[in-house]
């Protein structure tokens, strides 16, 4: 949904204040943003508490793949 705000709103955006000045905005935001995240507590350490799929698991999914097939 957001990204077709975001769609929605470009031209009208671009139209009130000029097509390089919204593309320099964007590149800004582009490039300024996924570094920016970094400075969130937490970011610089963040861990997952998904682990890797066994033996098993990946043994037991690709035999779900196979449903109704004979091997």
């Amino acid at each position: 949904m957001r990204k077709l705000v975001g769609l929605t709103l470009t031209g009208p955006d671009g139209a009130a204040i000029g097509r390089p000045a919204l593309l320099a905005i964007s590149a800004v935001a582009g490039f300024a943003v996924p570094p920016a995240t970094l400075l969130l507590r937490g970011m610089t350490r963040f861990q997952s508490d998904v682990t890797a799929p066994s033996e098993d698991s990946t043994a037991e999914a690709a035999a779900s793949l196979n449903y109704g097939h004979s091997p």
